[in-house]
């Protein structure tokens, strides 16, 4: 899926469709989202890197978008989401 890094924050972006995505309103949700440093963005400009690398732009291209595909935003929420849930760690015994 095409990909954005942005170096100096140690972060990826990723380019998904979000019309199959709903609003978070469970705060908790969101909450736990925040704290794993996921920032959901259905709304707004994306400013998109460029081209040919450049090591001194703040946004590089991980992996290309060279197709107009874009994966559903729904799944790859649900896929964060599975990850961090088995990231968790998990209580072992009767305490």
């Amino acid at each position: 899926m095409p990909t954005i890094g942005h170096p100096r924050a140690r972060a990826w972006s990723y380019l998904v469709r979000t019309a199959d995505m709903h609003p978070i309103g469970d705060p908790s949700a969101l909450a736990e989202l925040w704290r794993a440093h996921v920032v959901v963005i259905r709304d707004g400009t994306i400013v998109l890197p460029t081209p040919s690398p450049d090591h001194h732009t703040r946004r590089t291209w991980i992996v290309p978008a060279t197709t107009p595909f874009r994966p559903s935003g729904s799944t790859v929420l649900a896929c964060v989401r599975h990850v961090l849930d088995a990231a968790k760690p998990r209580r072992h015994g009767p305490y």
